[in-house]
Parts: C-alpha cells; sequence; structure tokens
C-alpha cells in the first residue's frame, strides 16, 4: 500500500509539474498575444493616422489644383482680353497710318501743283522782264 501510495504521490506530483508547465505555457502565449495585440493596435492606430495625412493632403492638391485652374483660366480671359485690346489698336493705327500716307499724297501732289504754278508764274514774269 505504502508504495502504491508513493507511486500514486510521484504521478501526482508528475501530473502537477505538467500542469504548472502548460499553466507557464498558457500564461506565456497570452503574454504575447497581449503583446501582438497591442502592436496590431499600434499598427492601426498609426494606418489610421496615415490614411488621414494622406486624405489631407489629397484635399490640399485637389484644392491647390483648383484655384490653379482658376487662376489659369482668370489669366487666360485677361490675356484674351489684352489680345483684343492690341487687335483693336494695331486695327487703329492701320487706318491712322493709311490715313498718313493718303494726307502725305495729298500733300505733295499739292506741292507738285504749287511747285507748277510757281514755275508758270515765274516763266510770265521772265517774259514780263
Amino acid at each position: 500500500i505504502a508504495v502504491a501510495q508513493k507511486k500514486a504521490q510521484d504521478v501526482a506530483a508528475e501530473k502537477d509539474a505538467e500542469v504548472k508547465k502548460m499553466n507557464d505555457f498558457i500564461n506565456r502565449l497570452q503574454g504575447e498575444l497581449k503583446k501582438e495585440t497591442q502592436l496590431k493596435e499600434a499598427a492601426m492606430e498609426e494606418k489610421a493616422n496615415i490614411e488621414s495625412a494622406l486624405t489631407s493632403k489629397i484635399n490640399q492638391l485637389v484644392a491647390d489644383v483648383e484655384k490653379a485652374r482658376t487662376s489659369a483660366s482668370d489669366m487666360a480671359k485677361s490675356k484674351s482680353g489684352e489680345i483684343e485690346s492690341l487687335k483693336n489698336m494695331v486695327a487703329k493705327l492701320q487706318v491712322d497710318l493709311k490715313k498718313e500716307v493718303t494726307l502725305r499724297n495729298d500733300v505733295l501732289k499739292g506741292k507738285e501743283g504749287v511747285e507748277a504754278v510757281l514755275q508758270k508764274k515765274a516763266n510770265e514774269l521772265e517774259k514780263d522782264m
């Protein structure tokens, strides 16, 4: 009986040792699981922060593009107006130039006419002398 009790105690001690090992293993696994969960949560938080920063950056870029588009459109309208104004000025200068050329030609014709009249008078005066 004593031997059986001793064997039973030894078996119980072995089983207690196995249970203790298993409890230690479970505790270690629970600790690792907790660390993994914390790392996962930290990674998720970092991902959310990055997504938020990227979304903000994208929104800023969209706003910048829209502003540039509006600015380019306004500049194109402004330049179009300037070009139209310059075209009008060129047209007016062409008309003025044409008037000046016509006036110059008229003056030259008038000068020739005056010279002819003066020559005629000079010739008459020569005859009279």
